[in-house]
Formats: structure tokens, C-alpha cells, sequence
């Protein structure tokens, strides 16, 4: 006998994204076929992080179009929804609508170890940059 799901979204799927990460950070989140990578929530979000600071870094603003082109693989969907969930805008509710922006130069202090994630991060990106590969 097969199940029927119904899934029914009351909010945009990427807030759905958002809750999974914040509660399920060490659980498998995407893998590669018949390979040996793998992705945990918490490094999706880590790695579409980066991807939004490159974003930043290369100037990339609301309304401008990014291509993906690349085969199917955990890479893909990192990029894909760092790409669909950039934050180009703060939006928020309750204590995020305080978010604010902070160009790289002038990061205030960072709780927990998101300093060292985004100095890595940072590192990274202007690394990628420099060696030519974007």
C-alpha cells in the first residue's frame, strides 16, 4: 500500500531551511552518490555563508542574476540555496529585526566562534579570488 504525504508550508520553505539548521546542525544534510562526501546541516549553512560573503566581496547586489551550471551533486544544491537565500535585504521577525549589516572591515564582536567562521571565511574567499578561480 502506498502513503500519501501531504506537506503543507505556512511559511517560505527557506525559514523551513533555517529552523532544520538551527535544530538538526550535526545531522546529515546532503551527500554525494556513491561518494564519500557528505554535508551536515551546519556545515551547509557554514558553506552558504561563504558564498554570501564572496557575494558581498564581488558585489553582487538584489536583482542581479546569477548562472549554476554544474552537475547534480551536494555542491550544486550548497550553492543553489546560497544563491536563493542571499541575504541581500534584512528581513526578520522578533529579535531579527535588528539585524543589521556591518560592511567586512567593521564586524562588531562576534558571539561563540563566529569571529573564527567568518575570518575563515574571508580568508578563504579572497584566496579563491586571488588564485583566479571566480
Amino acid at each position: 500500500m502506498q502513503r500519501k504525504i501531504v506537506w503543507h508550508m505556512n511559511k517560505h520553505y527557506l525559514n523551513y531551511l533555517t529552523d532544520v539548521i538551527s535544530h538538526q546542525w550535526n545531522d546529515p544534510a546532503l551527500t554525494d552518490y556513491n561518494e564519500n562526501h557528505e554535508y551536515t546541516f551546519g556545515e551547509l549553512a557554514i558553506e552558504m555563508l561563504r558564498l554570501h560573503v564572496l557575494f558581498e566581496q564581488i558585489g553582487i547586489k538584489r536583482g542581479d542574476k546569477i548562472a549554476l551550471a554544474g552537475r547534480n551533486c551536494a555542491n550544486w544544491a550548497v550553492a543553489y540555496l546560497a544563491i536563493v537565500a542571499a541575504p541581500m535585504a534584512v528581513n526578520g521577525q522578533d529579535d531579527a529585526a535588528k539585524a543589521q549589516w556591518f560592511p567586512l572591515s567593521a564586524l562588531p564582536e562576534l558571539a561563540f566562534d563566529h569571529d573564527e567562521i567568518m575570518h575563515d571565511a574571508i580568508k578563504k574567499y579572497k584566496e579563491i579570488v586571488n588564485d583566479g578561480l571566480i
